[in-house]
Formats: structure tokens, C-alpha cells, sequence
């Protein structure tokens, strides 16, 4: 089985969504990804582990590594997710998720009922 890795540095600030967007992706490749830092191994398929990253106690660094039928296409599209700036349009559409610009109102996303 096939095993690759490779370096990446996690942004100093890193939302929830941005978190929940990388597992999205992780979730499309059939394999097994990790990440590596200070001594701890996160699940990148895991909402719960990648929450880890939010809490800010991994920072910096990190080794992505990854293993199975996909290891080699993953590792490029999760080193790609890391290595983009915050709130990019092509962290977005590299996810998937088709999220509003920042001009947009944000009252149409709202959960008012008011018409």
C-alpha cells in the first residue's frame, strides 16, 4: 500500500468551517489521513479530532500523511487546502462548498422568518 507525506503549515487561525470544509474533502478520497504535530496524530476524516485545530493547540507545522487507494491525489488536495490564505475562494471551491462573498448581505443567509 502506498504511503506519502508531506510538510504544511496550519494557519495561525483556523474557523470551524474551515475545519468542517477540509473533512468534507478528506472524506472524498478513499484512504487514510492524518496529521502529525507535537507529537499528536489527528484523524482528518474525524469532524471531532479536526476540532483540535480550532482550539488552536496544534499551530504551525504539521506533517500530512496519507495511505490507500487515493494517498497520492489526497495529499495534494489536503496540502493544497492548508497551504491557500483563509476565507480564499479557492479554499472553497477546492472544498466543494459554494460559500457567499464577503459583499454579500448576510441577511439572505439568515434563519429569520421575516419576508
Amino acid at each position: 500500500m502506498a504511503e506519502y507525506a508531506t510538510a504544511c503549515q496550519i494557519p495561525s487561525k483556523i474557523s470551524l468551517l474551515e475545519v468542517i470544509r477540509f473533512v468534507e474533502k478528506a472524506d472524498q478520497y478513499d484512504c487514510y489521513i492524518v496529521i502529525e504535530a507535537n507529537q499528536i496524530s489527528i484523524n482528518a476524516k474525524s469532524l471531532l479530532s479536526m476540532c483540535v485545530l480550532v482550539s488552536g493547540i496544534i499551530k504551525g507545522p504539521v506533517t500530512i500523511r496519507t495511505s490507500g487507494v487515493d494517498a497520492k491525489k489526497a495529499l495534494v488536495a489536503m496540502e493544497r487546502l492548508f497551504s491557500l490564505p483563509l476565507g480564499s475562494e479557492r479554499i472553497d471551491a477546492a472544498a466543494g462548498v459554494d460559500v457567499p462573498s464577503a459583499g454579500t448581505s448576510a441577511k439572505r443567509f439568515s434563519a429569520s422568518t421575516d419576508q
